[in-house]
């Protein structure tokens, strides 16, 4: 793979992995009336991380080193292109947590942050969060309280499956199955579930009526839809281009609430990165795509480190 471009490299490092090689972590959790429930998201394995570095550098073409810094671990990755090593680098805090080790715990965490750098695993920080519940038996265990409980392992979005995979497969023929069938009921619980990602992600972004309709018909410039009420009761088709033209910002919102991180400084950045003066992150939409989901992700995670 030495010898590939860089963009040829850059694709085969930010393939999906199969869903074997994805683990879940919770994220936080919290006591509903039904019961506890608990955020998860999902992160690639580092044995997955480096089968990819072995198959796209070859097993002599990249190495791993780690550095204790104050309170964490620095990993950094170096891989060779065209003879020339370059290497990318990130860290990870000391937390001591339970009974897990904080130092193993730190290196595997540093590789996993340093991978993000490199595009490996990045497109699973587009995996909306998965609520699941905690119960008395389970795959996975969350102490709560002081007390043990369980989860199970959720799955994986198709997107965010590798073409060809058993899953993928099957998600696609349902997905398929879905666009052909005629029944009423079918199409309406397509239409329910569009409406309820869109009502999600319009939420996040903090969407008034006005603001909706008007993206709506910029995407979808022959509507006869005039107003609000009537978007979700269009063509599949058009609410599809619209959640489409949403969901970068939305997303990237929700990565830089994650981080805590100044929205005037990111929002700053993005406009110096796209030569554009955003004020808002309603002010992004028709300006960013996954690939600037992406970016924030990694200029986050950059942020971080210093």
């Amino acid at each position: 793979m030495t010898d590939c471009t860089q963009e040829e490299i850059m694709s085969k490092l930010q393939d999906p992995f199969e869903e074997k090689d994805v683990e879940w972590r919770v994220q936080r959790y919290t006591k509903t009336l039904n019961g506890y429930k608990a955020i998860v998201m999902p992160y690639i394995t580092n044995r997955a991380i480096m089968s990819r570095l072995d198959q796209v550098f070859g097993f002599g073409g990249w190495k791993n080193e780690f550095t204790m810094i104050p309170n964490g671990v620095k990993c950094r990755i170096s891989f060779k292109v065209n003879d020339e090593w370059i290497y990318k680098e990130d860290g990870a805090e000391l937390k001591a947590k339970d009974n897990i080790d904080p130092i193993k715990t730190a290196y595997s965490n540093s590789q996993k942050r340093c991978a993000v750098q490199l595009g490996i695993g990045r497109y699973l920080y587009s995996v909306d969060e998965v609520w699941v519940d905690l119960k008395e038996r389970g795959q996975n265990f969350q102490k709560v309280d002081g007390k043990t409980m369980y989860w199970d392992t959720p799955t994986l979005p198709f997107h965010a499956l590798p073409s060809g995979s058993k899953q993928s497969n099957r998600q696609g023929r349902t997905n398929e199955t879905i666009q052909n069938y005629t029944n009423p009921s079918s199409d309406n619980q397509q239409r329910i579930n569009l409406i309820q990602e869109a009502n999600k992600l319009e939420k996040c972004l903090g969407l008034n009526s006005n603001q909706k309709l008007r993206i709506y018909q910029r995407v979808n410039p022959n509507t006869t839809v005039s107003n609000v009420q009537e978007i979700y009761k269009a063509e599949l088709e058009g609410l599809n281009r619209y959640i489409d033209l949403i969901k970068a910002p939305a997303h990237i919102k929700k990565h830089i609430d994650n981080a805590k991180a100044d929205y005037g400084v990111m929002l700053k950045w993005l406009s110096d990165t796209y030569g554009e003066e955003f004020k808002s992150f309603n002010s992004l939409i028709t300006f960013v795509d996954q690939r600037a989901v992406d970016a924030v992700v990694v200029k986050l995670a950059q942020m971080k480190a210093a």
